[in-house]
């Protein structure tokens, strides 16, 4: 998964107590493959990427974001937020 990743790979965040967001970076090395089952499945398309939404926990939601990249895709986001 990290040789279709950038260098440094968006994460973003949400704090429900403070009702805040944002976007955090770290390098490719640091993103950890989860393993398990995922529900309720989404993709959307924007600009040309991709965007995968999915539910691994019942009160997480995540996302992967793939962009174009030469003849491949990088894998530019990640997030799970849980509640």
């Amino acid at each position: 998964m990290r040789r279709h990743m950038p260098k440094m790979v968006g994460s973003a965040w949400l704090d429900l107590e403070s009702n805040t967001s944002g976007m955090s970076y770290m390098a490719r090395e640091q993103v950890e493959p989860q393993g398990g089952r995922a529900w309720d499945l989404a993709t959307s398309e924007t600009n040309g990427s991709i965007n995968i939404t999915f539910t691994p926990e019942a009160s997480c939601n995540g996302s992967i974001l793939l962009k174009p990249y030469k003849h491949t895709w990088l894998i530019t986001e990640v997030s799970i937020v849980c509640c």
